[in-house]
């Protein structure tokens, strides 16, 4: 064998060995696997979420958009009783008042009068030895203690009136008649006011209104006790509620309907005049569901990745499965679940979190 032929076999061996012992290319974490299917390694597919499609009651929504109000029973208007002077005020708008809290005082020549009154008749009665002159005067101080109730006075009021001598004895008290948020503040220190003027609004704000606006074509579907389900911010939780009242007028400005429904509020979420959208339950019925999520929605159709058996060892596949939505529910969420006429089966595992980046990774390079 020839020098030259020599270094060729060498040097073609060592080709050779060098390509037997070359590192195998690294397998991507995501790859086509046929038309439609895709194949994951172990490690992508631990950042899929599958969801178990499943036949679940399921409620036709109407969506609505409406504004929360106070309830008009649950709301006092606290007032002047007497006319007179406001010489203080313990309280701003917007802060929360207890039943029985102090809000201002009143200098009022009227509740001087009729605290004096109430005084002197007391005294005369426990003075007087006569038991006939001590029942006339009793009936009176009683009289004059009935003004004092209609004043406002608490029966702790009027038991610190003979035993105080502070200035602040002849200042009618003003009390909050509920527990509430005061909505109105009209007393302001050294404002002349009449009898019967409103000092402050308050309303306990335990039960709301949500009013919401529907349409005339819908207004077949609708009636009293449905159930009223609304978000106060994104992501927070629903709140339930039952339509109370459905307007019996078309608004002129807007063609609308207004409905009305009672809302808890135990945990002051909601705000008066706040915006919230809202949905009404107008009839439940069996669906198969997916999250809505889950479906990927392309210029043609619309798009599930569904797990299939697995394909070798520790990779797992999905295969792409068109999906049809009825006409009432496209575009809606349904409280985030949306119906699939065709296309899956009742127990398919579906990607719920991660179908885009599927859709993407079949679609690469076409």
């Amino acid at each position: 064998m020839g020098m030259n032929q020599r270094f060729r076999s060498i040097f073609l061996t060592l080709i050779l060995l060098s390509a037997c012992h070359a590192p195998p290319q690294a397998k991507k974490p995501i790859e086509r696997a046929g038309e439609d299917t895709l194949s994951l390694t172990a490690g992508a597919a631990q950042n899929i979420r599958f969801f178990k499609s499943n036949i679940l009651e399921f409620s036709e929504q109407l969506p609505l958009m409406g504004k929360i109000s106070v309830v008009e029973d649950r709301t006092n208007v606290v007032p002047a009783r007497v006319g007179g002077r406001i010489e203080s005020v313990f309280i701003a708008s917007g802060e929360f008042a207890r039943k029985g809290q102090l809000l201002a005082r009143l200098y009022s020549a009227d509740y001087i009068s009729a605290r004096e009154e109430y005084l002197q008749a007391l005294k005369k009665a426990r003075k007087i030895q006569d038991k006939e002159q001590a029942a006339d005067f009793e009936n009176l101080s009683q009289m004059s203690r009935k003004r004092l109730e209609i004043m406002g006075l608490t029966s702790l009021d009027i038991e610190k009136i003979s035993e105080s001598d502070s200035s602040d004895s002849n200042l009618l008290p003003i009390h909050a008649p509920r527990d509430g948020f005061v909505m109105t503040k009209n007393a302001t220190i050294g404002n002349l006011v009449n009898g019967g003027e409103s000092l402050f609004i308050i309303a306990d704000l335990k039960k709301v209104w949500f009013s919401g606006d529907v349409y005339p074509e819908d207004l077949s579907r609708i009636h009293q006790n449905q159930e009223v389900t609304i978000k106060s911010t994104e992501g927070s939780s629903f709140i339930p509620g039952k339509v109370s009242f459905v307007s019996p007028v078309v608004d002129p400005a807007t063609r609308t309907i207004k409905i009305r429904a009672l809302m808890d509020n135990s945990d002051n979420i909601l705000r008066a005049d706040m915006y919230v959208q809202g949905n009404l339950t107008l009839k439940r019925r069996k669906a198969l569901l997916v999250p809505t999520q889950a479906i990927v929605r392309s210029q043609n159709d619309d798009i599930i990745f569904k797990k299939l058996n697995p394909l070798s060892s520790i990779e797992r596949g999905f295969q792409g499965a068109q999906v049809k939505l009825t006409k009432v529910l496209v575009g809606q969420q349904g409280q985030g679940l949306t119906e699939i006429k065709e296309g899956i089966k009742d127990g398919d595992e579906v990607v719920s979190d991660g179908a885009l980046l599927l859709y993407g990774a079949l679609n690469e390079g076409h």
